[in-house]
């Protein structure tokens, strides 16, 4: 085989890209751009503080990511009962169980109490009235009118550029960011504790942060060249330029790199698949990590704002996902801000906005002192669920696969993922590439083994250059269909 020839080639060194190369086998190679792979799920240190680059927990309710994850992690694995809270007025409301009293909720006057009780009983009404032709709809028909235009809305509006009346709610259910919301304001109303919910429970390292995951995924994977920025493919010749001047021959590749950029390193992109790439809309994010030499002020894992009055849409506490992510007596938080307060406000400017309303917001005191406050922009951060995203993604998916080209992943694919979806999409997309195209599409698919294929990848590295990996089998004690037990 030449030295620059591979089977397949995965494009994209994150969650998705390295569960692709895996599943694809040992002679895939997967080409990163940044000096490590992880994307957005890397980790970085400050000041002794482990920083995850976006707030994350992991979710894995299918039992094949969460064995798989299990093995992965071992003895870092780090399960938790999901603390949650949305922040409304001068409070966080908490999770309650569900009651049948008048006042569900006792922290809130009865009036308050009350509307949220009709609120909920309108949603009854609509439940049963079809698919929702647009997210504001649904979100009407999920919460009532109440609470959809004290919570959800907001929320939402928070975070999306377009009037929701004129995004799609077709994804709603299955974004975590979403998601999370729902149990977020679940928890503001009373009407519901986590129990029994399929966001009760999530695991992380309990060392190393996300960062942990990612290492030892790549551990188990052959061939992961960083640093290797794909600059053209030619699709004709079935060729990867990377960095501008080393060429590689693959037979199929895997993208997960965000579908717009696409436009710029595949030449002769046919009028229609370049007309719907650029109309792919997506919002950027902005992350201000902060620490503080003050101990933890709230056991929550993450805090929603849907309020006017606060620049993020939502907080995660680091500190209270690892003891092992702050030091002792301290407190980490990652805010997250997706539209800021004014045009234009980025930088330094917007980190100081949101050291202010972390102040207002009573996550942090004027006596504390702040041992770190540092922002950092992910250019891509959530794709915009527009009305014409469907049409769009399968025009580009339809031409790419006439030409082996296989997409995957929340930009690769234009889709929500939570973090054990990443794994499935990964897996996905190398059964895709492995079974024959006709101009039809694709053929049936093999069934999926129940348990991670290659347990062990014959001739694969880790960073130690140990050939004999561990299975990714779970812990005897996993029970892969039960709840999550610490």
């Amino acid at each position: 085989m030449a030295e620059n020839y591979f089977p397949t080639v995965v494009i994209g060194g994150g969650v998705t890209g390295l569960s692709a190369a895996y599943h694809t086998g040992e002679e895939s190679l997967v080409l990163e751009r940044n000096s490590r792979a992880g994307g957005t799920s890397r980790s970085e240190e400050r000041e002794g503080f482990l920083f995850d680059y976006v707030g994350h927990t992991i979710w894995a309710q299918d039992p094949y990511a969460r064995g798989m994850l299990a093995g992965l992690l071992q003895d870092n694995l780090y399960f938790q009962s999901y603390q949650v809270a949305t922040h409304t007025g001068e409070r966080h409301l908490p999770a309650l169980r569900k009651s049948r009293r008048p006042n569900p909720v006792p922290s809130l006057p009865d009036r308050v109490a009350a509307e949220y009780t009709r609120s909920l009983g309108e949603a009854e009404g609509r439940a049963a009235r079809g698919p929702s032709a647009n997210l504001e709809e649904y979100l009407y028909r999920r919460w009532g009118a109440g609470i959809a235009e004290q919570f959800a809305i907001p929320a939402q509006q928070k975070l999306w550029p377009e009037p929701l009346a004129h995004l799609a709610a077709e994804w709603t259910a299955e974004d975590p960011l979403v998601a999370g919301l729902e149990e977020a304001i679940l928890s503001a109303v009373g009407e519901s504790s986590m129990d029994g919910r399929p966001y009760q429970h999530f695991l992380y390292p309990l060392r190393g942060g996300m960062q942990a995951v990612v290492d030892a995924l790549a551990g188990r994977v052959r061939n992961v060249r960083t640093r290797s920025r794909v600059t053209r493919i030619n699709v004709r010749r079935r060729t990867i330029t990377v960095n501008g001047d080393v060429e590689i021959g693959y037979e199929r590749l895997i993208t997960t790199m965000p579908l717009p950029e696409l436009v710029h390193v595949i030449a002769d992109l046919p009028g229609n698949v370049q007309d719907a790439l650029a109309g792919l809309a997506h919002v950027p994010l902005y992350c201000v990590y902060l620490a503080v030499d003050h101990p933890n002020r709230t056991n929550k894992h993450r805090i929603y704002y849907p309020g006017g009055e606060f620049v993020m849409h939502r907080v995660t506490v680091q500190s209270n996902l690892s003891p092992e992510s702050a030091q002792e007596g301290t407190t980490s938080y990652i805010l997250e801000i997706s539209q800021p307060a004014e045009p234009g406000m980025t930088g330094e400017t917007l980190r100081d906005r949101a050291i202010e309303d972390a102040l207002k917001a009573h996550l942090i005191s004027p006596r504390d002192e702040m041992l770190v406050a540092e922002i950092r922009t992910l250019d891509y951060a959530y794709p915009v669920p527009t009305a014409a995203r469907a049409g769009q993604v399968a025009q580009v998916v339809d031409w790419l696969r006439q030409h082996d080209i296989y997409t995957a992943g929340r930009f690769g694919a234009w889709e929500p993922l939570s973090w054990g979806g990443a794994i499935l999409a990964g897996r996905r997309a190398a059964q895709a590439a492995q079974a024959p195209l006709t101009r039809s599409g694709l053929v049936s698919l093999p069934a999926v083994p129940a348990t991670p294929p290659r347990p062990d990848i014959e001739g694969g590295a880790g960073a130690d250059g140990d050939r004999d990996e561990p299975s990714l089998r779970g812990p005897r004690s996993w029970d892969p269909q039960g709840p999550i037990k610490q």
